[in-house]
């Protein structure tokens, strides 16, 4: 499955920056993202690896149980909004501020630890599962997306905060995967087409003075 593959590659390249010895110094600093510390961030991408797997040992939907595509369960419930721009205590992204930062609580080597066995164990439960298996979304209570596109998703929180991390403790910035940039790229079209339209998605590519503002800006 090619999302796998993408995910196995972002999860790599992250678990490099987040064992670096410039995170671990700056563990309690604020990170780039408000309301994270650095090591809240590297808990936040703990937390999308581990629950992954999680979603893996679920019970299958019952019928009629309604199943949502990539856009119906990440896009529109985020696309537009600025997590870190939310008041305090804003739902779901205070919840997840909240889950990071107490994954990070365990300290440096305790996290990037559990993060390289996170990744293990998902590379272990993946094999021979079909990418059309369903699993639940946090987003939507009740609902179900297949698991090549939650593994989509994944991809880009991966590829997403391991740059937020980069950002945070001054590092050099680190190459997309080959591996995971086709669906990178193709999560972020799916998710502008589905926020903005594909005549404004063609503008915003071609002619940006015909485009609305941020068409391209989907998180």
């Amino acid at each position: 499955m090619r999302e796998a593959e993408a995910l196995f590659a972002a999860g790599t390249v992250a678990a490099d920056v987040l064992g670096r010895d410039e995170t671990a110094r700056q563990w309690d600093q604020p990170s780039c993202l408000t309301g994270y510390t650095v090591g809240g961030l590297v808990g936040h991408l703990l937390a999308a690896v581990r629950r992954a797997g999680d979603l893996l040992t679920e019970a299958a939907p019952g019928a009629g149980a309604p199943v949502l595509d990539l856009a119906g369960f990440y896009g529109p419930n985020r696309a537009g909004r600025r997590p870190e721009s939310e008041p305090d205590g804003a739902g779901l992204h205070e919840l997840l501020r909240t889950v990071g930062e107490q994954e990070g609580s365990g300290g440096p080597a305790a996290v990037a630890a559990g993060f390289r066995s996170a990744l293990a164990a998902l590379a272990a439960r993946l094999p021979g599962v079909p990418p059309d298996r369903l699993v639940p979304v946090l987003t939507v209570p009740g609902a179900y997306t297949t698991l090549a596109a939650y593994l989509a998703s994944r991809v880009v929180e991966l590829v997403v905060h391991t740059d937020d991390l980069v950002v945070s403790v001054g590092l050099e910035p680190v190459g997309l995967p080959p591996e995971a940039a086709p669906v990178f790229f193709e999560t972020m079209v799916t998710l502008a087409r589905a926020r903005s339209g594909d005549v404004s998605v063609i503008r915003a590519f071609t002619r940006t003075g015909r485009a609305p503002a941020d068409v391209l800006r989907v998180l």
